[in-house]
């Protein structure tokens, strides 16, 4: 017994892995019939469109996770734990996926019994519709089976793709899609979400602890006594540490791209988002809209230096101590201007939420 879809639908470029936001995108991609009409130039890519990248951005900005910031050391906030988008979560907690659901507006299923996998796969294939598989590795996307075997697409322009198709035994839970519902959730909703993982950021002081490592380890090594030996091995995992959190901060672009039609060469456009607000407040919210584009790509010019300062062709490994200061007090005026803009954008989306507020009352 066999059927497989017609599942012709890329996979974005705009994330490190294939987790349940890229997955889900494609799969919703497929379902709405939406094809080349989100497609835009994807830059993993030399020739063609990546047809999911818009939607995998839309998305992954209205879970919140594009203002995602890492800890030194690696151990999630509590927003992290929540979206799932630290280590191996992969975005697949039920947070992410009832927000996700409820905001496409499809209904859905979840299955944690092994024994009911098999029959749920069947089931959805023969009504048309993908079903997303959480394993260790990644979100799979299922498009068919035939007997045992499952059927994966083809991963296309996905970073990190699965090397073969799952096996059931692999499964850990299955998302079942049903039939389409009105929305739960809104854009406003998405906002907020960004509002409350940069909130969780600031109240968890994430970049602090950069701070003190940049000044312990690379300012002051030997704690101002110059005479010691430096510790390169020290120094390294600092500057590690800090271009893991300056590719982190990097996912502001997804926030941004999802939101580059809301600029203001763009207000007089239909936009859902948009829909029963004032003229006025329309421009308000895209000069608003504005400011934040020009605040994030700070923010990602700032994850460029940081990159380029800390690779090590770039360092002589000495125990020569005034480069190394300077060195750490040129990273450390950095990652406070992170923190910076983190207050400034986070007052910025408060007043883009207070308008869609005001004009949808």
């Amino acid at each position: 017994m066999k059927n497989q879809l017609d599942f012709k639908t890329p996979f974005s470029c705009m994330v490190l892995n294939v987790n349940f936001i890229n997955s889900f995108a494609s799969a919703y991609v497929h379902m709405e019939g939406i094809g080349d009409k989100v497609a835009r130039k994807c830059g993993n890519v030399k020739h063609g469109l990546c047809g999911a990248c818009k939607t995998f951005q839309w998305f992954a900005a209205m879970t919140g996770e594009s203002f995602t910031r890492r800890r030194y050391g690696a151990a999630p906030t509590e927003m992290q734990k929540q979206i799932g988008n630290y280590g191996d979560c992969l975005c697949c907690t039920d947070d992410t996926a009832d927000y996700l659901f409820g905001f496409a507006g499809y209904a859905y299923k979840k299955i944690t019994d092994p024994g009911a996998f098999k029959a749920a796969v069947i089931a959805s294939i023969d009504s048309g519709r993908p079903v997303l598989a959480e394993t260790k590795t990644h979100v799979h996307l299922i498009t068919g089976y035939n007997g045992n075997r499952l059927i994966c697409p083809d991963y296309k322009y996905a970073q990190k793709p699965p090397k073969k198709s799952p096996k059931y035994s692999d499964i850990k839970t299955l998302f079942v899609i049903g039939e389409k519902c009105a929305p739960r959730y809104k854009p406003i909703d998405g906002l907020r979400r960004s509002k409350q993982m940069i909130e969780c950021n600031i109240s968890e002081k994430v970049w602090d602890r950069y701070i003190e490592e940049i000044q312990d380890k690379i300012m002051f090594p030997q704690n101002a006594n110059w005479n010691k030996e430096s510790k390169p091995e020290e120094q390294k995992k600092v500057l590690e540490e800090l271009k893991d959190a300056a590719w982190c901060a990097w996912g502001v672009w997804n926030f941004l791209c999802a939101f580059e039609d809301w600029m203001p060469n763009n207000i007089t456009a239909k936009n859902p988002v948009l829909e029963g607000v004032a003229d006025t407040s329309r421009e308000q919210f895209s000069l608003i809209m504005e400011k934040i584009w020009g605040l994030c790509c700070e923010s990602m010019d700032l994850g460029h230096f940081i990159n380029y300062l800390s690779r090590e062709k770039r360092i002589q490994w000495h125990n020569a101590p005034c480069p190394w200061f300077w060195l750490g007090k040129m990273l450390v005026m950095m990652v406070e201007r992170y923190k910076e803009l983190d207050v400034e954008v986070l007052e910025l989306i408060k007043q883009a939420i207070a308008i869609l507020e005001e004009g949808t009352k």
